[in-house]
């Protein structure tokens, strides 16, 4: 996928991604110091809807990509 996909548009998913797993940590650790039940369960929904919304942007785009070339 990545000889499909333009490297730059992948380096800016992954920094995205990296950023928003930024905030599910702080969340977690914020709700164990303060025992917030609440944080620690957006941060787990962060860090799957995270993977989940990169990983289908990626697929999305190289389908995208793939169905603009033409064939030869």
């Amino acid at each position: 996928m990545t000889e499909i996909l333009d490297e730059s548009s992948l380096m800016g998913y992954f920094a995205l991604m990296l950023l928003l797993d930024s905030v599910a940590m702080a969340s977690k650790t914020i709700s164990h110091a303060y025992d917030i039940g609440v944080l620690h369960d957006f941060s787990i929904a962060l860090l799957f809807g995270t993977a989940l919304l990169v990983g289908s942007l990626i697929l999305f785009r190289g389908g995208k990509t793939l169905l603009e070339t033409p064939s030869t």
